[in-house]
C-alpha cells in the first residue's frame, strides 16, 4: 500500500500531462533519433539523481547541504508559490525564462540560507 501512495505521489509531481506539452515543440525541432537518444538520457540522469537520493536523501541535506530537510521543503513551496504567482499574473505558459528562472532560484536558495540560521 506504501508503495501504492508512494507511486501515485510521484506521478503527479511528474505531471505527464503538462510536461507532454512541453515536449510536443522539441519533438517537431529534432529527428526522432535524436528525440529518443535524449529522452533516453534524460531518464537515466533522473534515475540515478532519484536513485541516490531516496538512498541516501537525508544524509546529503544533513552533511553535505548542512540543511534540515523540512527547510528545503519550504524552499520548494515558495517557489512553487512564486510559479504560481508569476503564471497568473502573466498568463504565460512558459514559466522558467531566462533571467527570471536564474533570479528566482538565487533568491530562493537564499531564503533557504536565512531559515537554517
Amino acid at each position: 500500500m506504501e508503495l501504492l501512495k508512494s507511486a501515485s505521489v510521484l506521478f503527479i509531481l511528474l505531471n505527464p500531462f503538462l510536461m507532454s506539452i512541453y515536449l510536443i515543440s522539441l519533438s517537431r525541432e529534432l529527428s526522432f533519433k535524436e528525440f529518443s537518444m535524449m529522452m533516453i538520457r534524460a531518464h537515466v540522469i533522473g534515475a540515478v539523481v532519484f536513485i541516490i537520493f531516496a538512498l541516501a536523501g537525508d544524509a546529503i541535506f544533513e552533511s553535505v547541504f548542512k540543511v534540515r530537510f523540512a527547510s528545503f521543503l519550504i524552499f520548494g513551496g515558495i517557489v512553487f508559490l512564486l510559479i504560481g504567482i508569476r503564471s497568473i499574473i502573466s498568463g504565460k505558459i512558459a514559466l522558467f525564462t531566462g533571467a527570471y528562472a536564474i533570479e528566482m532560484i538565487a533568491r530562493g536558495v537564499e531564503l533557504l540560507f536565512t531559515l537554517k540560521g
